[in-house]
């Protein structure tokens, strides 16, 4: 049932990946694994904000905004 209903709120943000990728802005990156994962990053900040409940929901999709806009630092990645 969980697995369901990611799947589905994964399937929201398809139609806007898919025009990005027609557009060439994905270049060979699969539309559907990107939902699965950005949709994975929102649920798990909600669950960790559900279960610390702090910072307060602006300073949440602050946060996530960030990482899906300019991704990880190169320097954790090396």
């Amino acid at each position: 049932m969980a697995r369901r209903r990611a799947r589905v709120r994964a399937e929201l943000l398809l139609p806007a990946l898919q025009v990005a990728k027609d557009q060439g802005q994905l270049a060979t990156y699969d539309p559907v694994l990107l939902a699965r994962l950005i949709m994975s990053m929102i649920i798990q900040a909600i669950t960790w904000w559900l279960e610390y409940d702090e910072p307060g929901p602006d300073v949440m999709a602050e946060h996530i905004l960030y990482l899906l806009g300019r991704g990880l630092p190169a320097w954790l990645l090396a």
